[in-house]
C-alpha cells in the first residue's frame, strides 16, 4: 500500500493524455472538416464536464484537445503549400532570397542557414513568396543579409526516396 501513500501528482494523467493525443495526431492526420466536427464535440463535452465533473471525461477532452492542436499546427504549413504548388514532377525553378540566420560552416565546406524567399520563378512566371527555407549549400556565404539566387530542379520527397 506504499503506492497509495505516496505524494499526489495530479498532472501526470493529464500529461500522459496530452502525449497520447499528439502521438495519435501524428499517425492519423484528418481533413479539416473532420477536425471541425471533433472540435465542436470537444467543446460540447467540455461544457458537460463543467456541469458534471468526471475524471475519465476530463482525460478524454485533454487527449482530444491536444490531438486537435497538434493536427492543426502540423497541417497546411508553408512547406506543404509550396510542395503542393510545385507538384510531384521535377520542375526547373529559380529562387531569390536573403540569408536570415548566421551561416554555420561545416568542415566539408557546406553552409547551413535559413533563407527568406523573396520570389520563385517557375516556368517563366515570377511569383512573390514570403517563406523561410532551411538550406545547406557548398557556397561561400559569410553574412546575414546576403542575397542569393538559386537555380535548380525541384522534386518531391517520394522522388528523392526512390533515387537513393
Amino acid at each position: 500500500m506504499k503506492l497509495l501513500s505516496g505524494p499526489r501528482q495530479p498532472f501526470v494523467g493529464l500529461a500522459v493524455m496530452a502525449a497520447v493525443g499528439i502521438i495519435f495526431a501524428d499517425f492519423f492526420p484528418l481533413s479539416s472538416s473532420v477536425l471541425l466536427a471533433i472540435a465542436i464535440s470537444v467543446a460540447i463535452c467540455a461544457f458537460v464536464v463543467l456541469r458534471w465533473p468526471s475524471l475519465i471525461a476530463t482525460y478524454a477532452i485533454v487527449g482530444a484537445g491536444f490531438f486537435l492542436l497538434h493536427d492543426l499546427q502540423t497541417s497546411n504549413t508553408e512547406g506543404q503549400r509550396l510542395a503542393a504548388e510545385l507538384g510531384n514532377s521535377p520542375r526547373v525553378l529559380t529562387a531569390t532570397g536573403f540569408v536570415i540566420s548566421e551561416p554555420k560552416i561545416a568542415p566539408n565546406g557546406f553552409a547551413t542557414f535559413l533563407l527568406k524567399l523573396e520570389s520563385i520563378e517557375l516556368e517563366g512566371r515570377k511569383q512573390p513568396n514570403a517563406r523561410e527555407l532551411a538550406r545547406s549549400l557548398a557556397w561561400n556565404i559569410r553574412n546575414i543579409g546576403d542575397e542569393l539566387r538559386l537555380f535548380g530542379r525541384s522534386r518531391s520527397d517520394r522522388a528523392a526516396a526512390k533515387s537513393r
